[in-house]
């Protein structure tokens, strides 16, 4: 994800911010800009009354894993249907009030391994402190959850590293969950 896309300019509103995320689709990774309103936050965004169909990223960057080979794509303007998305994350340097409070009684945070595609995502999942994975994973309703302190890498793309974020929204229908 080397190549930079020609910029494009795009028109802010007085209500509107700039959002860079890093989405995961099922055979790659995208990185990018999107325009949200100010009120909005990231933890809410995808689960709203009404969400929308297409993510539009400006200054978009493609990472495709396909059949062995990695190809990249770099576009000024890139639209991915949301049921496409299996993860979205911020990126730094964008720090958002984690969307939990600390003090909550009966709560507990366990260790669990995501997986998607070929991406890894160590990070812990909150829950009632009296149940289980099993139990919390069948009483999930919401379309995007959120799992915390997360580090994410891809074997299939060393050169990756690991991607370090406080929070990121995932769509458990979709991916694998193992504990830790």
């Amino acid at each position: 994800m080397t190549d930079t896309p020609q910029s494009h300019s795009y028109q802010l509103g007085p209500e509107d911010k700039v959002l860079p995320v890093m989405v995961y689709i099922p055979n790659g990774v995208v990185r990018g800009e999107t325009i949200i309103k100010q009120s909005i936050r990231i933890a809410t965004w995808l689960r709203a009354a009404t969400p929308i169909d297409y993510l539009r990223l400006y200054k978009a960057q493609v990472l495709l894993l396909a059949g062995g080979s990695i190809q990249t794509l770099a576009a000024p303007e890139l639209f991915i249907s949301v049921p496409q998305i299996l993860a979205i994350h911020a990126l730094p340097p964008v720090q958002e009030s984690l969307d939990y409070d600390a003090t909550e009684p009966n709560r507990k945070m366990d260790p669990i391994l995501t997986m998607l595609g070929s991406f890894r995502i160590q990070a812990n999942m909150r829950m009632a402190a009296t149940t289980n994975m099993a139990l919390h994973l069948t009483t999930i309703k919401e379309t995007f959850i959120t799992i915390y302190d997360a580090e994410i890498t891809n074997p299939a793309i060393p050169n990756m590293g690991v991607v370090r974020t406080p929070m990121i929204f995932i769509r458990p229908a979709s991916v694998l969950f193992a504990l830790r």
